[in-house]
C-alpha cells in the first residue's frame, strides 16, 4: 500500500499544459461590491468586467487549441492539483510573478469545474520576451496527497453529487479505499 501511495502521490495522473494571453493584473481582476445579506449591507468583491472580458477570450483561446473542456472536467475530477504558471513579459518590470496566479488559478479551476481548495501546489515565475508576452500554464493532477510532504498521511478525494452540484471530500488513504491507478502510473508500478 505504502509503495502504491508513494507513487500516486509523486506522479501525475493527468496533465495539461497551455499557453493564453497576458492576464489583467491581480488589481484589476476582482472589483469591490455591496450585497444585501440577511437586511445587511455587506462588502463583498466580484470579478471585474475586464476580468469576464478575458476569462471569455482564455476559454475561446483554449477551445481553439483543441481543448475538450468536458474531457478534462472528467480527467481532472478527482484529482489534486498543481499549478505552474510562467509569465512571459515585455519588460523586466512589467509585472510581479505571483500577480497573475490567483487569478489564473481562479479561472483553470472553473474551466475544470472543481473547486480551488484542491489546488495543493502552485507557483509563479517570470521570464522576459519583449516579442510575445504570454503565460505557460502547466496543472498536474494527483490521485492521492501527501499531507506531510514527507511519506503520509494520504488522501484522495471522493466526487459525489449533491442537490447543490459535484462536490469532493477529502478521505485518508486506507487500504480500503487504495484508488486504482490510471493507466500510464499502473505501467509504471510494474516496472518498479
Amino acid at each position: 500500500m505504502r509503495k502504491l501511495a508513494l507513487l500516486l502521490a509523486a506522479e501525475p495522473a493527468a496533465e495539461l499544459c497551455c499557453e493564453l494571453p497576458t492576464p489583467p493584473g491581480i488589481n484589476e481582476w476582482w472589483e469591490p461590491v455591496s450585497i444585501r445579506r440577511k437586511g445587511k449591507t455587506v462588502a463583498s468583491m466580484r470579478l471585474s468586467s475586464a476580468a469576464n472580458r478575458y476569462k471569455s477570450h482564455a476559454e475561446e483561446v483554449l477551445r481553439r487549441q483543441g481543448l475538450d473542456v468536458v474531457a478534462l472536467e472528467d480527467e481532472f475530477r478527482d484529482l489534486w492539483l498543481s499549478i505552474h504558471i510562467v509569465s512571459f513579459v515585455a519588460t523586466p518590470m512589467a509585472r510581479d510573478a505571483d500577480g497573475p496566479l490567483k487569478p489564473l488559478q481562479d479561472l483553470l479551476c472553473s474551466i475544470l469545474a472543481v473547486n480551488d481548495a484542491r489546488v495543493r501546489y502552485s507557483a509563479a515565475g517570470l521570464q522576459l520576451d519583449p516579442e510575445h508576452p504570454r503565460v505557460m500554464i502547466r496543472i498536474e493532477g494527483y490521485q492521492v496527497w501527501d499531507a506531510s510532504g514527507l511519506g503520509g498521511p494520504f488522501y484522495l478525494l471522493r466526487p459525489h453529487d449533491t442537490p447543490a452540484g459535484r462536490r469532493c471530500e477529502a478521505l485518508e488513504l486506507t487500504a480500503r479505499r487504495l484508488p486504482t491507478p490510471r493507466p500510464h502510473l499502473a505501467k509504471l508500478l510494474a516496472e518498479g
